[in-house]
Parts: C-alpha cells; sequence; structure tokens
C-alpha cells in the first residue's frame, strides 16, 4: 500500500479499492520516501489498527512452517503445522514434524495459558493463569508470548484515549506511533507501531513492525514482531483485513527469534463447537502439566546444577531437530 491518503484507506476497508480484490503483498526493499510526506496524526493511525481489529474476530492458517534460532543458531524447523486465534484472547499453535508428530502445543485463552514442548522429555508441559503471570515472577521455557502474536495478527485494539506520539522517518519511508504504557506483568515500557509510508499502492502490508522497548533502556528492544509480507482479503459484508503471511517474531535479550510462513488463511471462520476444545488447555497423554505459578522455571548456567526446593531447572531444548 502507499500511504498517500490514510484516511483514503481507512474508508478502503469498507468501500474497497481495486488493488485490495485478494491481493497479496510482498516484501521490498525500503528506500527514502519521494516528495513530502503527509503529516498523520495518532488518532488516524490508531484508527487503522482499531478497524483492522474490529473487522478481523478469528483468523486460522492451516499451513504454517516456522523456523526457530537460538544464539543465531537455527534450531529446527515445524511443518505440518496450524494456527488459530479468536478474539479477545484466544490463541492455539499446534507445531508438528510430518515423522515425530506433535512437537509444540502453545495456546491461551481468557483464564490462563499453556505450552507443551515434546523436545523437552519428561517435564515437557507446562501452563499458568494470567492472572499468575501479571506478577512477574513467573517464566516460560519459550519466551513466546500469545498475546504479542495476537497484536502482530492484527487483532488487538488499541486504547484510542491513550497518549500516543507520532513521527515521520523519511530514510525508513515510515511513520512510526509512539505509546508509553506498561506489560501485563507491570514493566514500564515505550510500544512502538511502524507503518510503510508507501503502502497504498499495494505493495506492502500497512503495518512494517512493532517493538516493545524498556522505558530505562530506550535503545534496547524487548520484543519485536516483524510483517514481512500479507495478504489483503475482501470480507463478505463488505471491507478488507491484512492477513501476516510471514511474520517474525523476536526476543533480543535471550536472543530468541522464530520466524512464521502462514498459509491457507481463514477469515472470521465460525469455529462453533470446535472453539472449545482448541481454546481449552489440551489432555496429552504422558504428561503432568506443571502449573509455573507454583514452579519456577530456571535455566541453570551450567544446565547442570540442582535447583532449590519447590523449583525445577530444564535445560534449554533444541527443538524440532
Amino acid at each position: 500500500m502507499r500511504f498517500a491518503s490514510l484516511g483514503c484507506v481507512v474508508l478502503a476497508l469498507a468501500s474497497g479499492c481495486q488493488w485490495m480484490k485478494n491481493g497479496h503483498v510482498e516484501p521490498r526493499a525500503n528506500s527514502p520516501f519521494a516528495g513530502p510526506m503527509p503529516e498523520r496524526t495518532s488518532a488516524e493511525l490508531v484508527g487503522y489498527l482499531n478497524r483492522q481489529a474490529g473487522l478481523l474476530r478469528s483468523i486460522s492458517y492451516d499451513d504454517v512452517r516456522a523456523v526457530a534460532t537460538e544464539n543465531g543458531r537455527e534450531l529446527g524447523s515445524l511443518n505440518d503445522s496450524s494456527l488459530f486465534s479468536s478474539q479477545p484472547r484466544s490463541f492455539r499453535l499446534i507445531g508438528a514434524h510430518s515423522l515425530a508428530g506433535t512437537m509444540i502445543d502453545i495456546g491461551s485463552n481468557d483464564r490462563e495459558f499453556w505450552m507443551y514442548a515434546k523436545p523437552l522429555g519428561r517435564d515437557n508441559y507446562f501452563y499458568c493463569s494470567h492472572d499468575a503471570f501479571s506478577t512477574g515472577e513467573v517464566k516460560f521455557p519459550i519466551p513466546f508470548d500469545t498475546d504479542w502474536v495476537m497484536q502482530a495478527l492484527g487483532m488487538s485494539p488499541y486504547d484510542p484515549n491513550a497518549a500516543y506520539e507520532v513521527k515521520a522517518n523519511r530514510e525508513q519511508a515510515a511513520y512510526v506511533l509512539y505509546q508509553r504504557t506498561k506489560t501485563r506483568t507491570g514493566l514500564p515500557v515505550v510500544k512502538t507501531t511502524v507503518f510503510n509510508a508507501d503502502w497504498a499502492d499495494g505493495k506492502k502490508p500497512a503495518v512494517r513492525k512493532h517493538v516493545i522497548f524498556d522505558e530505562r533502556d530506550p535503545k534496547t528492544p524487548i520484543a519485536s514482531a516483524e510483517i514481512v509480507s500479507a495478504k489483503t482479503v475482501s470480507l463478505p459484508g463488505g471491507g478488507y483485513v491484512q492477513a501476516p503471511t510471514e511474520v517474525i517474531l523476536e526476543w533480543p535479550q535471550q536472543q530468541f527469534k522464530m520466524t512464521m510462513k502462514l498459509g491457507r488463511e481463514r477469515i472470521n471462520e465460525d469455529l462453533g463447537d470446535r472453539a472449545a476444545s482448541l481454546f481449552n488447555k489440551p489432555a496429552i497423554r504422558g504428561t503432568s502439566p506443571i502449573d509455573l505459578a507454583k514452579y519456577q522455571f530456571v535455566i541453570p548456567s551450567s544446565y547442570r546444577g540442582q535447583s532449590p526446593d519447590r523449583q525445577r531447572s530444564y535445560r534449554l531444548p533444541t527443538f524440532w531437530k
């Protein structure tokens, strides 16, 4: 899309533009914006984000391929995987291997979230309530936040009454929306949402990237979600949404990155009775789910140290190999 008129694009979600008819937007090298960049207000940018979230009630992908790296080393890949997401907080990623079956099962609902990781061995299934996680004392074996993924998918609304700041970056051909807020664990952060300035020609996703910075160290990102490519999908009742088709999730401090390629999307599908089974913690044969509100996940420096009483330590896994 080309960001010549955000107001036009927002209206296009309801009325439609010819280039948006089920088009696919691919990544393209960024170059400085040609000509003067129009001034954009936070109300315009937040309005677009909330309109997208309002139209995208649920999204499912039947063809998900994921590659994870840690410290720059590839940990392996997952194929034959699926992703399901439904507002306000329901999420499920089932990562499989064609020979080994389900390797990863990550999900959440309005009460709790969970993670099953087969390569961990005996203790491989964890869960935690959202309330317990909000204390800031619970750590998961993989820094994978389902709320963060839903934001990357364009399903998280923004508070229209919050304080925002917008800056234009001509060299990067982008508008950056800044918000000072707190994570759900109470950490003061600066949340940024990067819009492609030249998005209205249909060649780039509207939103390029989400980044969260520690307010005390604004040069060090805590997490980022880059939308590399997206597909513009028309809705039966009118209007359009952008469905990401490749997303890069990164947690720099943990040096963990996951690239997900998403295909065969289904928008606003009526999940019916399937929702109950999809978005509730599954019973997995041979496992004993561990409540991380009671047991602390510890990463010992040597991977061989003994953990204190009521704490279990787990070696970080080499996933998916």
